[in-house]
């Protein structure tokens, strides 16, 4: 059994993680948060345990012959955020910013997200 170094050990997102690799006979020894993905990394690089991250946090990660990275077949998780506003209301530059980023973001709905911006709501989901 190994130990699973994460960002935080109590979010959401772990415990699903934790449960589907539980599905798969996948136990852990122990989850110690450490705070970021460089610390994870270099934990991992030290042998001090394993961590499931996302492929576009991988890519961002020196190459080192001490870090391999392997898919596991059969997890995914879909994320939705949404970003509302009032439609009273009139958006602020830090709000047009963020929406605009957001839909860079998820180019590929496109067509899905001009129907909500006219209702003042952004949708998106984006798959880890």
């Amino acid at each position: 059994m190994k130990t699973l170094l994460v960002a935080r050990s109590n979010s959401h997102t772990i415990r699903t993680l934790q449960q589907q690799m539980s599905r798969k006979g996948i136990e852990f020894k122990e989850c110690i948060a450490v705070g970021s993905t460089t610390a994870i990394c270099e934990m991992v690089k030290l042998g001090q345990g394993v961590a499931l991250l996302p492929d576009w946090v991988v890519r961002n990660v020196a190459p080192s012959p001490m870090l391999v990275t392997r898919p596991i077949e059969g997890l995914r998780l879909t994320r939705t955020w949404a970003f509302v506003s009032a439609t009273w209301t009139m958006p602020n530059l830090a709000n047009r910013t963020f929406r605009r980023l957001c839909q860079q973001a998820v180019s590929g709905l496109a067509t899905h997200t001009s129907k909500l911006m006219s209702a003042a709501a952004l949708c998106f989901t984006v798959g880890i």
